[in-house]
């Protein structure tokens, strides 16, 4: 069982911010680099506010200089502007994209689309063409979030339509996704994840008693938590 000290090791600003396996591009980004080319489709469609604040988990102003930001950007313009499969992506305007790294150095990029469903698209060679984009089913009511296990399996979370935390991982070697689980809990908000000082996944979420509820894997790659409450953010 971790204790206390090695479970908070990030605090609410810091763990929202691009490293170098995981970057979130707001949603007033996205539209800016679909711009080459690209086409926001779905009921919700329409331009996202030029001078809009990027909301908790996206992306901030020094997000910009950073070498992950500007490698999502970039990959957002290359799709929107290419014609090749999953050139075109389906998101309402108020979406934002989830870019982690597989283990290989692949990019995966993952939204909520139109539909309200998890979708995704990932680079077929590292730096290379983009497959096709690809729904792994669901209905969300939440942006997306996201972490890498220890061992390189990605695991994304979002808030469904029951308002509790769910989760869909990669089986072994960036192999098939698995079904959809619950975490549980009631929330109105989606999820924040960071990871622990043992390199476990922490997912948090702010519950309708205006408190931050917190589950974590209690070891690498394994063993969720129950709900914790009153976490600092």
């Amino acid at each position: 069982m971790p204790t206390a000290d090695q479970i908070e090791t990030t605090s609410g600003s810091e763990h929202r911010r691009a490293t170098p396996t995981r970057f979130r591009l707001a949603a007033g980004m996205a539209a800016l680099a679909l711009s080459a080319g690209g086409v926001l489709t779905g009921p919700a469609a329409q331009a996202a506010p030029a001078a809009s604040t990027p909301a908790a988990g996206t992306s901030t102003g020094a997000d910009k200089a950073a070498g992950p930001a500007q490698q999502a950007r970039s990959a957002v313009a290359d799709r929107a502007a290419s014609g090749l499969p999953g050139g075109k992506l389906v998101m309402p305007a108020d979406a934002d994209i989830l870019f982690l790294q597989n283990s290989d150095g692949r990019l995966e990029e993952f939204w909520r689309g139109s539909d309200c469903a998890l979708w995704h698209s990932w680079q077929l060679t590292p730096g290379g063409a983009w497959s096709a984009n690809a729904s792994l089913g669901g209905c969300l009511t939440s942006g997306v979030d996201g972490e890498s296990n220890a061992d390189g399996r990605l695991e994304v979370f979002v808030r469904g339509t029951t308002n509790q935390i769910y989760h869909i991982w990669q089986g072994p070697f960036a192999g098939g996704w698995s079904g959809w689980a619950s975490l549980g809990g009631v929330l109105v908000s989606g999820p924040y994840t960071s990871r622990t000082s043992y390199n476990g996944i922490i997912v948090d979420a702010l519950g309708p008693d205006g408190i931050w509820h917190r589950r974590y894997q209690m070891a690498a790659n394994c063993c969720w938590s129950d709900w914790v409450f009153g976490v600092a953010h």
